[in-house]
């Protein structure tokens, strides 16, 4: 009779790494006595588990309603690297629930997660810029983390951070700046974002110029614009093969010149030509913004005289399918065909 064989190896669908997950409403509990534990291999495991379960949005209802969340507080001071990168990414997926949001903000988690920015655990970092963005981009995220001073943290991480985690950093700051943009005014993120404005990757460059458009919103922004000497340099970027960068860098000249030194500076830098070019743009974002700029720079008198012959390439946007251009389009029309 042959004997039986037996194998030490663990069935091909068992994570060894994972705890296993009890049946039903046992599984959370059980997974919360085990990241108090002591022993650090159950902790990482009862973490992986909890990462794989709360993908589930009852689950992270009922999570949140629980100990979770002050339970991860504390697993984000563990001295254990591995055990924070998995805490940061459970707060990632938790804050891509609504709900998860909320509890983010009621719990106070931006505070200590923003206290592992200089972590030196690389898949750590990404995972706090991940979940901070993720908060960020619920209006009252971006309000709570303006508010708690997280702004001039942010700011330096830009020139220093890796690629992709930068592109994250510029995607937060872009939200915070929205809400207000004196504290990174504050923090000399002009210049930062100006090194940023050429940079080989179009994420980066989009969200750099994202960001400029949220700065030059304020009257001190536009004249810091203007005071860096950026104009130039967005007006170059309206000719930039992302359609995303040429969308920002419009948007920013379009802000800027609302004041006489940004009109001035947008036309001594040539500004009118590729904004026109603009106007046949297929991409909402790029012609109304390239639109809203001529309209600004159209009330300098020398501005309106050259724009004067282009009117019938205006007219062609009149019928466009979207209103939003044909509003920015007559209005453009109204403002050149001004007479004093």
């Amino acid at each position: 009779m042959a004997s039986p064989q037996t194998t030490e190896q663990p069935p091909p669908h068992i994570d060894p790494t994972q705890a296993p997950i009890a049946f039903g409403n046992l599984a959370l509990p059980k997974l919360l006595v085990e990241l108090q534990d002591d022993d650090l291999f159950t902790r990482q495991k009862a973490l992986t588990a909890l990462c794989d379960l709360l993908h589930d949005p009852e689950r992270a209802y009922e999570a949140i309603f629980s100990e979770c969340l002050e339970i991860l507080k504390v697993l984000l001071q563990d001295e254990d690297s591995l055990i924070r990168v998995k805490t940061t990414e459970v707060l990632y997926v938790l804050a891509s629930h609504s709900m998860g949001r909320d509890a983010f903000l009621n719990f106070d988690i931006v505070g200590p997660l923003a206290n592992l920015l200089d972590d030196p655990e690389i898949a750590c970092r990404k995972n706090v810029h991940r979940a901070l963005n993720r908060i960020a981009e619920f209006p009252l995220g971006a309000v709570f983390m303006v508010n708690k001073g997280l702004v001039p943290k942010l700011v330096p991480k830009i020139s220093i951070e890796e690629e992709n985690i930068r592109a994250l950093v510029l995607s937060t700051l872009s939200c915070c700046l929205s809400v207000n943009a004196l504290p990174a005014l504050e923090s000399d993120v002009i210049q930062v974002l100006r090194d940023q404005l050429s940079h080989s990757s179009p994420i980066i460059r989009k969200e750099a110029a994202s960001a400029l458009m949220a700065i030059s919103v304020p009257t001190v922004g536009k004249i810091k614009v203007c005071e860096e000497n950026l104009l130039p340099i967005l007006v170059k970027l309206l000719s930039d093969d992302d359609q995303e960068v040429v969308a920002n860098a419009a948007g920013t000249i379009m802000n800027t010149a609302v004041i006489t030194k940004g009109k001035s500076e947008a036309l001594e830098a040539d500004a009118l030509a590729p904004l026109l070019q603009l106007v046949l743009s297929e991409n909402t974002a790029v012609c109304a913004n390239a639109l809203r700029a001529l309209t600004v720079l159209a009330e300098v008198p020398r501005a309106r005289a050259h724009l004067r012959q282009h009117v019938p390439l205006l007219k062609t946007r009149l019928t466009d399918s979207n209103y939003l251009i044909q509003e920015a389009a007559s209005t453009t029309i109204e403002v050149i065909s001004w007479q004093p």
